[in-house]
């Protein structure tokens, strides 16, 4: 059964990984590219990690997709989001 939550600090690893798989297996579906994210800083990872959100979904315990949550700044559009790097093992 899957369950789904907002992922945080302790998931970072877990999304990590999983984000590098994504891109080296799928790269025509994302904007960045696999080499670009595996030779930056893992600390400039988790500090981009940090200031975003995400949604994981869990299989048991194991991490098995993930969504970013992009929202918009300013008065007129902070109530607005868009949802973008989206990955699910498959």
């Amino acid at each position: 059964m899957l369950s789904i939550r907002r992922l945080d600090e302790k998931d970072f690893a877990a999304f990590h990984a999983l984000q590098l798989r994504s891109l080296k297996d799928h790269p025509e579906s994302f904007l960045i590219d696999f080499d670009e994210v595996n030779d930056r800083p893992l600390e400039q990872s988790e500090r981009q990690f940090k200031n975003r959100v995400f949604f994981g979904a869990f299989s048991g315990n194991e991490l098995v997709g993930y969504a970013g949550l992009n929202r918009y700044q300013g008065k007129k559009l902070g109530h607005k989001a868009t949802i973008g790097g989206v990955y699910v093992v498959p």
